[in-house]
């Protein structure tokens, strides 16, 4: 059995950042090891091996009979893996069926008869149960050393639930930092700002119903407050999304879903629900509005049209307890090219919308909780990135049930980002220090680090951070500061590189966005600052780009680098002038005109079915006799006698090239 870190637990306990909920991973169900008495009746001369046992059923079982004998403090049990329904089978074969989930209020010190380890554990609720489990297992009371359990199987992992915080900064003493209000704030719609250092490096911007007109031309967004998002200058993301155009990526930008677990997302926000993730399968005719409480796609949520919200359990209310979870999702994919608002670093551009969010609210209004469960449904519903600004509020804090849920998703290619976290420290802070995930940490608009950012070998690249701008709640925009803001940079340029080529792996996305990065000269950010146009490029090279939903109207200026995979299914209308460079395998069926000097060593196997209707006799002999026989002509040169014959002729190539007609595909 294994406990958390006795420092950990204690850090938790001083802090009160233990919640009221224990978590259990239970072994293999070991049926050799059940009670009899206590769970499975046996007949008379009855082996295990003759009983079919349902291994969900024991571990329910079990689940049960440690609340009863074991936490009789402890109101209630529950899987904390719901079962999955289609995606069952792929949660066993991971364990994830095997945790299951207490509630376990603090009872009154002094009242409490019923905790049998120590007086120093009673009033403590989920620390109590920790230290029974220890104290049990101590006495060999229970586990593998046990003379006389009474549980059903083995326990293998138990930790308290830990308290999880998002890593923005919730005081800021800049007024800038005032929330405003999309009708109040440009109510004509055109409005000019004069600026140093804009983003499009002139000193005064048009915005509103006059274009954005810069360096980049037609190219940038024109959505009025881009003036204001200086981060997107610092990382040069105009240039991206021109690269974006060129490449004629945007199309395939919808396909492309980004999961964020956070305190939900506003999918009624005037300049963000055009580009939400909706579940093909789940019924959501009545737009949530009067759910059917039904689990129409059998994947174990009711209502999950739009994401689900796990805190709360509920699928009909995924805005959460704040506007956190917005605000991430406004910077990864606000629409972008619609004259409203920001623009989001996915957003899509005019003709075309952005990638998706799928949303997972982990900060509900009556808990928080559910991150694990998140993380493992994101990687069901077909998430390809999954953003996360949030984390552990412990150093070193990091539980197994966590592990396995990131386990699980990267295991089906989801490509897992996590913010670094505010605490200005290098102590490890999970569970972006995990070695499978992308860890961010934030730069200022200068590229130097910033002041609250964690940072260490555990951190992987850096993303502006400061002041970003991003949506809220209904038509509210809001400047936030933090790692948190620095890590949907990222997820939103990963997402770009998958619209740009969909067969792109994790591991060729994280090479790519790691060998492009910007060297800031800040050992303590990874390999450095976020590269959008040289990570799209990279990406763009991996392979030959499938083709695009529509031809493009202009050819290329030069040749493509990569041959097409397949010949064309139908040739050109004109033949190739330019012979192979190597000869065909299949030889040409028609025969040559010219005969042969020689003759053929054996006749043709396949003899004409019907006679000739030919004027004058054959020059090749008949298979069989003729019914009329036939005279042959006799040569007297020499005394001899020879009978005419004939062969498949051959072409002297050298002298008789032969036209070949192009059988290969043009490049695109």
């Amino acid at each position: 059995m294994r406990f958390p870190d006795r420092r950990v637990l204690d850090e938790h306990l001083e802090g009160g950042f233990i919640e009221d909920y224990l978590q259990i991973k239970f072994a293999e169900p070991a049926v050799n090891k059940i009670s009899h008495e206590v769970m499975v009746p046996f007949q008379e001369n009855e082996s295990f091996e003759d009983k079919e046992v349902d291994h969900q059923l024991l571990l329910n079982q079990a689940s049960q009979q440690v609340l009863s004998h074991i936490f009789p403090w402890c109101v209630s049990t529950r899987r904390l893996f719901r079962h999955a329904g289609k995606f069952e089978a792929a949660h066993v074969e991971a364990g994830l069926n095997r945790w299951y989930e207490y509630y376990c209020p603090p009872p009154e010190a002094e009242d409490d008869e019923n905790v049998g380890a120590s007086n120093s554990t009673k009033g403590k609720g989920t620390h109590a149960a920790i230290m029974e489990l220890m104290y049990l297992e101590e006495q060999q009371l229970i586990g593998q050393n046990s003379q006389n359990s009474t549980l059903v199987v083995e326990i293998q992992y138990v930790e308290p639930d830990y308290q999880v915080t998002d890593h923005s900064l919730k005081v800021e003493s800049e007024p800038a930092q005032v929330v405003f209000q999309e009708e109040n704030m440009f109510p004509n719609r055109a409005v000019t700002k004069t600026m140093t250092n804009t983003m499009l490096s002139q000193s005064t911007t048009s915005i509103g119903n006059e274009s954005t007109i810069g360096m980049y031309g037609n190219e940038v967004p024109d959505d009025p407050y881009l003036i204001y998002q200086d981060h997107y200058n610092v990382i040069n993301m105009p240039e991206a999304w021109k690269i974006m155009k060129d490449l004629n990526a945007w199309p395939r930008a919808k396909y492309v879903n980004v999961h964020i677990s956070d305190s939900g997302w506003d999918i009624d926000h005037v300049d963000a629900g055009d580009n939400k993730w909706v579940n093909p399968d789940e019924d959501c005719t009545d737009d949530q509005k009067d759910p059917n409480k039904k689990d129409d796609d059998n994947n174990g949520f009711s209502d999950d049209c739009f994401g689900y919200n796990f805190a709360d359990d509920t699928g009909s209310n995924i805005k959460g307890s704040n506007n956190h979870g917005s605000h991430c999702a406004g910077t990864i994919s606000a629409n972008t090219y619609n004259n409203l608002g920001v623009a989001g670093v996915a957003g899509g551009n005019k003709k075309n919308k952005g990638v998706q969010i799928m949303a997972g609210v982990v900060f509900g209004n009556s808990r928080n909780g559910g991150i694990a469960e998140s993380m493992t449904y994101g990687a069901d519903m077909g998430a390809h990135i999954s953003s996360n600004s949030w984390g552990f509020t412990t150093a070193g804090s990091y539980p197994q049930s966590m592990k396995d849920a990131i386990a699980y998703a990267v295991e089906r290619g989801v490509l897992v980002v996590f913010a670094a976290g505010n605490n200005g420290s290098s102590q490890k802070y999970y569970p972006a220090a995990d070695d499978r995930v992308v860890t961010v940490g934030s730069i200022e608009d200068n590229k130097k680090i910033s002041d609250f950012s964690n940072w260490g070998d555990w951190v992987n690249i850096a993303a502006p951070g400061r002041r970003v701008l991003s949506t809220g709640f209904a038509s509210e925009y809001l400047y936030s500061t933090g790692t948190s803001m620095a890590c949907p940079h990222v997820a939103g340029v990963l997402a770009l590189g998958k619209a740009v080529d969909p067969l792109a792996t994790s591991a060729e996305m994280i090479t790519c966005l790691y060998d492009t990065a910007i060297d800031i000269k800040e050992p303590k950010l990874g390999h450095g600052m976020i590269n959008p146009p040289g990570y799209l490029n990279c990406i763009s090279a991996l392979r030959a780009l499938p083709p695009t939903d529509q031809p493009n109207k202009s050819p290329s200026s030069s040749p493509s680098n990569f041959p097409t995979n397949r010949p064309t299914q139908t040739p050109s209308d004109v033949p190739s002038f330019v012979p192979t460079m190597s000869p065909s395998r299949i030889p040409s069926t028609p025969p040559s005109r010219v005969p042969s000097r020689f003759p053929t060593k054996a006749p043709t196997s396949f003899p004409s079915l019907e006679p000739s209707t030919t004027q004058s006799p054959s020059n090749v002999p008949s298979v069989s006799p003729s019914k009329r026989p036939v005279r042959r002509r006799k040569w007297r040169s020499g005394g001899g006698r020879r009978v005419f014959g004939t062969s498949e002729s051959t072409v002297d190539n050298q002298r008789n090239p032969r036209i070949v007609r192009s059988n290969a595909s043009p490049t695109r």
